[in-house]
């Protein structure tokens, strides 16, 4: 579960910012993360239900593209090694656009979901296995009542 950036920490916002920026080899490009909105669902989730659609959320991202005038140094020239901070360069053309990344399946005030206008619940199917359970034959093997135990690890 991916939780909202109330605070500023974990959430959509910070992984985002894992995958960005994204630069080319040359350090020539660099495609930035800028902002991401959700907007409001198009349906409410009784109509979703009844056109048999997803209730959903409409996901954008903005996202910002620098293309940067590097100066040109030729191997001659080069004594050391230049790292890309030290190169001097200048910004040659930027453009930010708004990126729309698709719909987000939204929980209903049920805590379930819809989609294709069936009404779901997520179930978590990680269960921790107890390893071993005992067992006993409650007295029916033997005449006298002896009691067997016996125990099956998982």
């Amino acid at each position: 579960f991916i939780g909202l950036d109330r605070e500023g920490t974990g959430g959509i916002r910070d992984i985002f910012q894992s995958m960005f920026p994204i630069r080319d080899p040359l350090g020539r490009a660099v495609l930035e993360f800028v902002s991401y909105s959700i907007g409001d669902p198009q349906y409410d989730e009784y109509e979703c239900i009844k056109r048999g659609i997803t209730f959903s959320v409409p996901m954008r991202i903005t996202l910002r593209f620098v293309v940067w005038k590097v100066q040109e140094v030729s191997f001659k020239e080069v004594k050391y090694v230049v790292d890309e901070g030290t190169l001097e360069r200048s910004v040659k053309y930027m453009k930010e656009q708004e990126v729309s990344i698709g719909d987000l399946p939204m929980m209903t005030s049920y805590g379930t979901f819809i989609i294709n206008g069936i009404e779901r619940v997520i179930v978590s199917q990680m269960h921790r296995s107890p390893g071993v359970f005992f067992d006993s034959d409650k007295g029916k093997t033997y005449s006298s009542g002896k009691l067997i135990y016996s125990a099956r690890i998982i």
